[in-house]
This record gives structure tokens, sequence and C-alpha cells, in this order.
């Protein structure tokens, strides 16, 4: 069996790439397509306080696990200290980039959608709720593997050497698939 892979970057980083790219090295992947209708059925809130709200889950998020090898996008950003708990031999990536292309991009996205919830907070609030949680995400990550640094691979999806990075990382053969672009916004 493989070991588990969760990337916990936040929103508008490169996860869906990321999990397109682990899925050309063969890994099995569950990103949110796969289990949008379970979490949003429990939890509606994609700007949650408190990550802690999904240790109730915990058998659910364990039978889940067992069944892919690698796992991006929501929830999974907001679980790695349950998964981390759960699965010790497992590995994390924290996508990141520029905090202001993450603000834009999430903003664009919101619009494409259905601009709920700029209706709701207006463009300012909203942009400034995308800002706090892309920071306080990445400063949680990084306090959390602070003394766990063999387990946690921060990656900007900008960087040239990426793809060797995270083969290294994993301990996998890098073949040089070239890094796709999903979900441009």
């Amino acid at each position: 069996m493989r070991q588990k892979v969760f990337c916990i970057g936040m929103f508008k980083t490169g996860t869906t790439s990321l999990e397109n790219l682990m899925r050309k090295y063969g890994f099995r992947t569950d990103g949110f397509a796969p289990t949008a209708k379970f979490w949003n059925s429990k939890h509606k809130d994609v700007f949650p306080e408190n990550y802690t709200k999904f240790r109730i889950h915990k058998d659910e998020i364990r039978k889940h696990v067992n069944n892919f090898d690698f796992f991006s996008d929501y929830p999974w950003m907001f679980t790695y200290e349950i998964v981390y708990e759960l699965f010790p031999n497992s590995k994390f990536i924290l996508t990141t980039r520029e905090t202001k292309e993450v603000i834009n991009s999430s903003f664009n996205f919101e619009e494409k959608m259905n601009g709920k919830n700029i209706e709701k907070y207006g463009e300012k609030k909203l942009k400034n709720m995308y800002e706090d949680r892309f920071v306080n995400h990445y400063n949680k990550v990084v306090k959390f593997f602070s003394n766990k640094k063999d387990r946690l691979l921060i990656i900007d999806l900008k960087d040239k050497n990426k793809e060797k990075k995270i083969c290294d990382f994993l301990n996998i053969k890098y073949k040089s698939h070239g890094f796709p672009h999903s979900n441009r916004t």
C-alpha cells in the first residue's frame, strides 16, 4: 500500500494542479469532487474558525482515506492534524503562492461561480476574509509542523523545480510529466 499524501494548501494555491500531477504518477486521488457531497452536507462553512470541528468525523475520515493515496482541496486542508494522527506515515504538501494572487484568484472564482458571498459580505470584506483565511491557515500549518519538518513540504507552484522536489520529498521516481495548470481564474 502506498503512503498517504495530503495537499493542505488553501484554495487557489494549485491544489487541483497538484492532484492532477499525482494522478499522472499513479496515485489514487481524492480531491474536492468525490468528497464534496459528504462534507457539504455536514459543514457549509469554508471559513472555519475552529478546525477541530472535523474531529467528530474521525472514524468516517479514517474509513474514507483508506480508499485513496492522495488528497487535496476541501476538507483536507482543514483536517491535517487529524490525519497526521490517524496516518503516522503520511506526508503533507502545503501549496502556496503570493497572498495577493490568492485573494484575486479566490475573488474571481467566486464571481465565476455565483457571487453569493460577494453579495453577502461585499468585495472589500470578502477579500479581507480570503487574506485572513490564507495567512492564518499558512501560519497554523507551519507552526503545527515546526518540529515535524520531515513530514511537510512547502512549495510555491511557480517554482520551476516543483515536480522534482515533490518526487524527492515523496521518494518516488521523477518522470518529468510536466506540471498541469488547472482551474485558472
